[in-house]
């Protein structure tokens, strides 16, 4: 079963990395750019030679050979894919390849002229106008922050949101009410939806409203049954030291907090409720990302709370192990962080590309495009060279 949860976890990744070079693709589509391929997957295209025909093995020699040269200019599909058993690659009417690659982590949609240090032909990446540059350089991004509003739909109209019942209490009202004057405190079966006036929902959980220090006093809205009828109430509490059972071990412990045992129900929304949640809860997502990002600059977090590949598929597929659920919050979540990530300034990235786009859309010059290149090639090879310390880092933790 670790096996299945783990390959969940490579095509989750696999595609939210195809989203994004969709939007590469698809904006370079409308915009008229030249695009020499759109792969799913990194490394040889996914292919089984017809080994016992030597005339075929020989023609995939030769183009193995010609490849290399100067000038080549590759055959299409439907020539190629004579020698072969299956192989997935299509070459379109527009002559661009589509094809699945062997290993799954990655993908890319290559325009012509993109990698090129001097500018091409009329077709080529660079020679295009700036401002469509841009939107291309955008849409990959772009669509992976749209495709986490449309994940988070999925999540908030499945999964609802927590709401918190109290299932005991490990305090004596009585003497609480005595000690503090207050009219109403919890009880048992008590629904707690608001804490000091603000609603439990989708945007704003009860473990992110219920922080508290010793000595707190708190408001909570509860929803309990008063003369045969549910209706909601006001009860007041102090945070302070409680002993409580733990149900696993049946040990008598002590805790500071509230003074409850709880159990949780989900709330389900309705069709425009989901809707209306999922865009501010959108834009939370990819603030929570900044904020992230903005710690670690700052040495708030280190790099033990960032992750690699390994150490993301790792941890996905830990928690679709414990429950299928957390799926639907990883995608959103996954969605978002590879949108917000894409747009760092960050040299090999979209944003670094952006910025220098910005700068010839400004100053009516490009920088050289063999200092881009050189930039965006350290860039790329430092980002390469984090991410791995980042996996070794959680692998001897």
């Amino acid at each position: 079963m670790t096996f299945l949860y783990v390959l969940l976890a490579i095509l989750v990744l696999l595609l939210m990395v195809t989203i994004h070079e969709l939007g590469h693709y698809l904006a370079g589509v409308l915009l008229k750019f030249k695009i020499n391929e759109f792969a799913v997957g990194f490394g040889p295209v996914v292919a089984i030679p017809k080994f016992w025909d030597k005339q075929a093995m020989a023609r995939i020699r030769a183009r193995r050979i010609e490849s290399k040269q100067e000038g080549y200019v590759p055959e299409t599909s439907r020539i190629v894919n004579r020698d072969y058993l299956f192989r997935i690659q299509h070459t379109n009417r527009r002559g661009e390849n589509i094809s699945l690659r062997w290993f799954p982590l990655g993908g890319f949609c290559a325009f012509a002229g993109e990698d090129e240090t001097v500018d091409s032909a009329e077709t080529g990446f660079n020679a295009q106008k700036p401002w469509k540059r841009l939107i291309v350089q955008f849409s990959g991004a772009l669509f992976n922050i749209v495709s986490a509003f449309f994940f988070c739909m999925l999540f908030i109209g499945i999964i609802g949101y927590a709401v918190p019942k109290v299932d005991a209490i490990c305090f004596d009202s009585a003497a609480m009410k005595e000690q503090t004057g207050y009219e109403y405190v919890l009880q048992k079966d008590d629904q707690i939806v608001a804490v000091n006036g603000k609603r439990i929902g989708v945007l704003d959980s009860y473990n992110e409203l219920a922080v508290f220090e010793d000595g707190d006093e708190y408001t909570f809205t509860v929803r309990r049954m008063i003369d045969g009828e549910a209706r909601e109430q006001d009860v007041k509490g102090v945070i302070g030291g409680y002993r409580y059972v733990d149900s696993e071990t049946g040990e008598q412990k002590e805790a500071v907090g509230v003074g409850m045992l709880i159990s949780w129900s989900q709330q389900k929304c309705g069709f425009w409720q989901t809707i209306g949640y999922s865009f501010p809860y959108t834009f939370k997502l990819a603030g929570q990302v900044l904020s992230v990002f903005g710690q670690l600059i700052t040495g708030q977090i280190g790099i033990e709370a960032l992750g690699g590949p390994v150490t993301t598929i790792t941890a996905m597929s830990d928690y679709m192990a414990q429950s299928m659920r957390y799926l639907l919050l990883l995608l959103p979540l996954i969605a978002v962080n590879l949108g917000v990530f894409n747009l760092l300034p960050i040299p090999s990235l979209d944003g670094a590309r952006m910025i220098f786009t910005l700068i010839e859309m400004i100053f009516r010059k490009p920088v050289p495009r063999k200092i881009e290149g050189y930039i965006h090639s350290i860039g790329l090879i430092v980002l390469l060279g984090f991410v791995v310390v980042i996996d070794v880092v959680h692998f001897l933790i």
